[in-house]
């Protein structure tokens, strides 16, 4: 077993960091140990007005733009689904930037929120094919290469990171499955996304520790 002498957390597993504070840890044969987790701070938000203003004009926002789709433009209710997209991306940004996330945990939430966004705004006008062809296999491409920059420049932070690169390669292959079933026009892009995923999903297998792939597994629950 393995303590961690800064956070007095005793790890069952073959981990050479800590999770807490990244700091090495040391080993230890005490059999009977003790898992002593530090207590999760808890920030008090004290914006409740803010929250409940915001949410009250994003309601009357949205009611109003309904309001005007139902009325004016029947056939095409485009308005406010619009709207409503922009308003529950502000919100689900918002909670995540007040939430206890690290920075890249945030940076890749609030982008993969920014594509959905993107994409939902391509199905609502009715002309997905800019969104699913181009937008969706480039942005996924442009996150697996940044979290692989960060795996490759912070290798002590595997088991962090590795989930990262590890998520963004797999949204990475969803472009080869609309290549598949024929959902997609222009080819060249969700090629070269599916292509790069599937090469870094290799060297995750082949050069990954051993006891970080055990890690992966635990983590995702395998």
């Amino acid at each position: 077993m393995r303590y961690c002498k800064t956070c007095h957390i005793t790890y069952r597993t073959p981990l050479k960091n800590c999770m807490f504070c990244n700091n090495p840890l040391s080993i230890t044969n005490n059999g009977a140990c003790e898992e002593h987790y530090p207590e999760l701070e808890t920030r008090r938000s004290g914006s409740h007005l803010f929250s409940r203003t915001t949410g009250f004009l994003f309601l009357l926002a949205n009611l109003f733009c309904l309001s005007i789709d139902f009325f004016i433009a029947k056939p095409r209710i485009h308005w406010s689904l619009l709207v409503l997209g922009a308003c529950l991306f502000f919100v689900f940004s918002y909670q995540i930037l007040k939430g206890n996330h690290t920075g890249i945990s945030r940076f890749m939430s609030i982008f993969l929120l920014l594509v959905a966004e993107v994409v939902s705004i391509g199905f609502i006008v009715k002309s997905p094919a800019w969104a699913i062809d181009y937008v969706f296999p480039f942005c996924i491409l442009f996150l697996t290469c940044f979290m692989t920059c960060f795996l490759l420049g912070d290798s002590h932070r595997v088991y962090d990171y590795g989930i990262y690169v590890l998520s963004s390669a797999l949204l990475g292959l969803i472009p080869f499955f609309l290549l598949i079933f024929g959902k997609l026009q222009d080819t060249w892009p969700s090629i070269s996304c599916s292509i790069f995923s599937a090469i870094i999903l290799l060297g995750l297998f082949f050069f990954t520790p051993r006891a970080a792939k055990e890690e992966l597994k635990r983590r995702f629950y395998l």
